[in-house]
């Protein structure tokens, strides 16, 4: 609109010219004549196409063409008068007012006009095809708007190296107690410690999040996976061309109301809803998902970047299972909470520190007994290796046995993460992770298992990452390494990561690896996990045995959308 009110005011202005002027500026008053009637047409014709296509309306252009009336001259009442000179002013007079607009002057008005105008109904045409929905058959209804879909996919190529010289009769628990006993497990009532193992692997996760209102969504995901392994949504190739298992990975409620003041914030989710807590893969596997309801609360500090937050949950195990000695139910909980802080703490470094504490309810095996079967139920409906167990069955038949925790597990854990970002876009982060079970109990512990068991329930995890904090465009790269100490009973061998040494606790070693962008949500990812059991036996199942070493390979290929 700018350049057609230039326009109009140029095409009514005057240019004082000295009396020498006037002759050159008659020889050309025909052809300058003819431009400004041109120039007066084409504005016109603007203004009114600007009514047609609605940018202004009718009243608006009839002012502008009013005030460019008012400003434009009188023509010429006679030969050498120029146009709006006072009557009876002459050729011969000092001063001579001639109507003109330079030629590139106008060409420079007519482009300028028309590439304004060519934007502005651009935008407008743009803006209503958005508002209407153009191009859409019938319009999409105002749910679809609300609904968010996102995924991953991950491809693996794995490598487990296991030398011959380990340890051949560690026991498979977990087999022994879904086969009913040692006899029922047949040959897998050992685990495979002496075979190399090679595979490919995927991992799928299709997520869904439907807005119900402002404040409260529905949060969905299928992975692929299993029915029984918790910390692992990993499918290996390699079935004989049969189709990929998908189970529901996540279903909850979440809330998150509005800020009752600003600077804080809070959420609310329940359902199965994604590990709540800020942690490592010492204490929970990376794909560990849980059953029950979390919240959250953060609380900004002095504006500066730094934050205080609060998570706490509650999750159920297993919900029911009937117990004869008492008449009643029993059920396995646990619940969880963490302080933490997050923020700057200088220029170039980041600090993020928290502290947890973890309660597992009823997760400690109990004895049947004589011939009852009343306290199977206490039996883990996953165990993975590492963790002291004992057998509850009380029948005196070593067929039969079936084996629960000895151990009752509490948990405190701290966590510190310390950045540095002087040497932006490498960043140095040095991250330090330490769990302690002080729910163990050296003297109820060796009572179960029925010898004395010496207390294995610390454990600690340090790790340096230099490069990009996340690896998610082509170019960007990451490189870290690593030293992990488990004891047998500082964690649950069924959360703890699902990799390192193979799964479960038990394990001292190094990690390395890398990250390297290929693409936007493209990047590849290569580990090496080599590890040794520290005591290399369950406990009460012998003392000499060859400690069990595990080297893991594993090379990702992952993509996000």
């Amino acid at each position: 609109m700018r350049s057609i009110f230039l326009a109009i005011t140029l095409a009514s202005s005057v240019l004082v010219v000295p009396p020498a002027a006037v002759a050159a500026a008659a020889a050309d008053s025909s052809a300058a004549s003819s431009d400004l009637v041109e120039l007066k047409n084409t504005i016109i014709s603007l203004i009114d196409q600007l009514v047609a296509k609605g940018v202004i309306t009718a009243e608006e252009a009839e002012v502008m063409k009013s005030q460019a009336a008012m400003k434009a001259p009188e023509p010429a009442t006679q030969a050498g008068t120029a146009p709006g000179a006072p009557a009876g002013a002459q050729a011969g007079s000092a001063v001579v007012r001639v109507p003109y607009v330079p030629l590139s002057v106008q060409d420079e008005i007519r482009a300028q006009v028309r590439e304004e105008l060519r934007q502005d109904v651009t935008n407008d045409v743009v803006a209503v095809a958005k508002a209407e929905k153009w191009g859409t058959a019938g319009a999409l209804p105002d749910w679809v708007s609300r609904l968010k879909f996102s995924g991953d996919f991950r491809l693996r190529g794995l490598g487990v190296y296991q030398p011959g010289t380990n340890n051949d009769e560690v026991p498979n628990f977990q087999a022994i107690n879904e086969a009913g006993g040692p006899g029922a497990a047949g040959a897998d009532v050992f685990l495979d410690t002496t075979e190399d193992v090679t595979r490919g692997q995927i991992r799928l996760r299709l997520g869904l999040d439907a807005a119900i209102t402002d404040t409260v969504s529905v949060r969905t995901r299928l992975a692929t996976g299993n029915d029984f392994n918790p910390i692992t949504r990993n499918t290996s190739l390699g079935r004989y061309n049969n189709q990929f298992d998908i189970f529901l990975d996540l279903a909850y409620f979440d809330w998150r109301p509005s800020d009752p003041w600003e600077g804080h914030s809070f959420a609310a989710r329940g359902g199965r809803v994604p590990n709540p807590f800020v942690s490592t893969s010492l204490v929970f596997d990376d794909d560990l998902t849980f059953d029950g309801f979390t919240g959250s609360y953060r609380s900004d500090l002095f504006g500066k970047g730094q934050a205080l937050f609060v998570n706490l949950g509650a999750f159920a195990l297993l919900a029911e299972s009937p117990n004869s000695v008492t008449g009643g139910t029993n059920g396995k909980y646990f619940w969880g909470g963490q302080v933490g802080f997050d923020g700057k703490v200088a220029s170039n470094v980041e600090l993020l520190a928290v502290g947890s504490f973890y309660d597992f309810v009823n997760i400690v095996g109990r004895k049947n007994t004589f011939g009852s079967t009343g306290t199977n139920w206490t039996v883990p409906a996953f165990i993975a290796k590492g963790n002291t167990v004992f057998d509850i069955v009380n029948d005196l038949d070593p067929e039969t046995q079936l084996f629960a925790l000895a151990a009752d597990f509490q948990l405190v854990n701290a966590m510190v993460e310390v950045a540095y970002t002087g040497f932006s876009p490498a960043d140095v982060v040095l991250r330090l992770d330490y769990v302690q079970n002080i729910g163990y109990d050296t003297g109820e512990v060796s009572s179960r298992v029925g010898t004395n068991v010496s207390s294995r329930n610390q454990g600690w995890f340090a790790q340096i990452e230099v490069g990009d904090r996340e690896v998610r465009a082509r170019g960007q790269w990451q490189v870290f390494g690593g030293y992990k100490y488990l004891e047998r009973d500082a964690v649950l061998d069924s959360f703890t990561d699902s990799d390192f040494h193979a799964g479960g606790t038990d394990a001292e070693g190094w990690l390395l690896g890398g990250y390297l962008g290929l693409g936007k949500n493209l990047w590849l990812r290569t580990r090496w996990f080599s590890a040794d059991a520290i005591d290399g036996a369950p406990a009460g199942f012998g003392e000499s045995f060859t400690p069990l070493a595990i080297d893991v390979v594993q090379v990702d290929l992952s993509a996000k959308f």
